[in-house]
């Protein structure tokens, strides 16, 4: 049959419940809000009660991409805490690229909030469709892991195996979609992408600010971002993108960074120890698999046993072994380090493999952590 006039089927569905406006869909698009898994409310709970009440507002008017939001009753500094809050406790937020204010001639608290959306809303729609598409097959095998401990360490592998640390000038890279969709992010969006996971298994994750430098050399530290964790009621760090940049092989990736303490991870990082919780728990990832060592020799026997097999050894020294002298009075180099440990490898090979063989060590000098493998 021919198909009604427009006006005709518009007041057709008007008058008449039961006819559906055939213009309209069966399933509208989701909204935005719906599309959002908010398991961890850390970053909600820190603020202060107006500025819980401009958080609020603000993810009532940014998840509806309104072009103003009226919030009253904050600081300019409140304004910010709230929306800083919404920014970092939901990694779908990636529309979000800031705003502008002005103060309302009724009070001093009382503010005109313009968000700037980076994307358009069909746009955020899309990202947010794919990257839980993306996602699935990988939160599925997740959930089938035995413990939640096993889940961060299986998710912090998915990441270092499917996506590159990448500093351009594409603001995707600051967000989770850049890791899940794109598989390039910095460490902001890894973080968030990390947390995007977390989120999904009910683990409760923070993304965490603050500065690093891999080498120890803390005067040198940058801005960085990285997670807290929160498994059997103990926070730990994660820090997915450290692993990722010591990790060659992205089949054997580096768990240096996973599941750290607050002393643990000090050497490295430095954050606001006020803003967060206390990090007590340490996973000891490299302890509970026997490859924490405590002395040359028995490095020397862990190469004997594993490097002729599978052409591949990672562990972790005792900081003690760092030192030498009667008192370990002089901490050896990076490079002296990596010497006594290439030797003794080449050591163990000798005799047991035929031919000329390479060997690569590489790892973490703050922390301890190495990698070696026979090319």
């Amino acid at each position: 049959a021919p198909s009604q006039p427009e006006v005709h089927a518009a007041t057709t569905a008007s008058n008449h419940p039961g006819c559906r406006d055939q213009r309209t869909p069966l399933h509208p698009a989701p909204s935005l809000e719906s599309m959002v898994k908010t398991a961890c409310a850390f970053e909600r709970e820190r603020l202060s009660e107006a500025a819980c009440r401009a958080y609020d507002e603000l993810r009532k008017g940014m998840f509806g991409y309104q072009e103003r939001i009226e919030v009253l009753g904050a600081t300019g500094e409140e304004l910010q805490d709230a929306y800083e809050a919404l920014r970092y406790g939901a990694p779908e937020a990636l529309w979000l690229d800031g705003f502008s204010r002005r103060r309302s001639a009724i009070s001093a608290l009382n503010w005109d909030v313009f968000p700037v959306y980076r994307i358009s809303k069909d746009e955020t729609a899309r990202l947010l469709q794919e990257m839980a598409d993306r996602s699935e097959p990988l939160l599925a095998a997740l959930r089938a892991l035995p413990s939640d401990e096993q889940r961060v360490q299986a998710a912090h592998n998915a990441l270092i195996l499917n996506c590159d640390y990448s500093d351009s000038d594409d603001p995707a890279e600051a967000t989770a979609a850049g890791a899940l969709v794109n598989g390039k992010a910095l460490c902001l969006g890894i973080s968030l992408a990390f947390k995007y996971l977390m989120d999904r298994l009910d683990i409760p994750c923070i993304v965490v600010r603050g500065n690093a430098n891999g080498s120890g050399k803390m005067e040198d530290a940058g801005p960085h971002a990285w997670n807290l964790v929160q498994v059997k009621g103990g926070w730990s760090h994660v820090d997915v993108t450290y692993d990722l940049s010591g990790s060659s092989d992205k089949r054997r990736p580096f768990l240096t960074y996973l599941g750290l303490s607050d002393a643990q991870i000090a050497s490295t990082h430095t954050w606001d120890t006020g803003k967060y919780p206390a990090a007590t728990r340490s996973f000891d990832c490299y302890r509970r698999k026997g490859r924490f060592v405590c002395s040359w020799d028995e490095l020397a026997g862990l190469f004997d046993l594993t490097l002729a097999r599978d052409r591949f050894c990672a562990f972790q020294l005792d900081e003690r072994l760092a030192r030498t002298g009667a008192t370990g009075e002089r901490v050896l180099s990076a490079e002296e380090l990596r010497r006594k440990i290439f030797d003794l490898a080449g050591a163990s090979l000798t005799g047991v493999m035929a031919g000329k063989t390479q060997l690569s060590v590489t790892g973490s000098n703050a922390l301890h952590v190495y990698h070696v493998a026979v090319a």
